[in-house]
């Protein structure tokens, strides 16, 4: 099991969504985040450096190792589609153990999608 991970513009956020679920990947988490979209301003006389963040989105999701190319050919295929791949790393962790409390399974078991409670969420918003 891997996690992938993923930061973007808010923009791009609608067709990498749409690109992980049809790939299958749909037990997604989703974060707003700040993250920097410049390279630092340096004010010499005040010696100061300023640096600007900007809302952005993370997406992660716990995957098994097989699906780990298919999400990572989604992300990049919709971001540059959009054409806002510039800067965006897609970064997988190991995962060593999954459990999913409500039935007690584990590892692919717990990641895979189920039937029971309320699915995905197709119609995210993000404020």
């Amino acid at each position: 099991m891997q996690l992938v991970s993923v930061v973007l513009p808010n923009e791009s956020f609608p067709a990498v969504k749409n690109a992980l679920f049809r790939a299958g990947i749909t037990g997604i988490t989703v974060t707003p985040v700040p993250a920097k979209s410049t390279a630092p301003a340096i004010d010499p006389g005040r010696r100061t450096i300023e640096i600007r963040f900007r809302q952005m989105i993370r997406i992660e999701a716990v995957v098994s190792d097989a699906a780990v190319g298919s999400a990572i050919n989604a992300i990049r295929a919709s971001t540059a589609a959009s054409g806002s791949s510039a800067g965006i790393e897609v970064v997988v962790h190991p995962v060593l153990r999954a459990i999913r409390i409500r039935t007690g399974e584990t590892d692919n078991n717990a990641i895979r999608p189920h039937s029971g409670g309320s699915g995905p969420r197709h119609g995210l918003r993000l404020q």
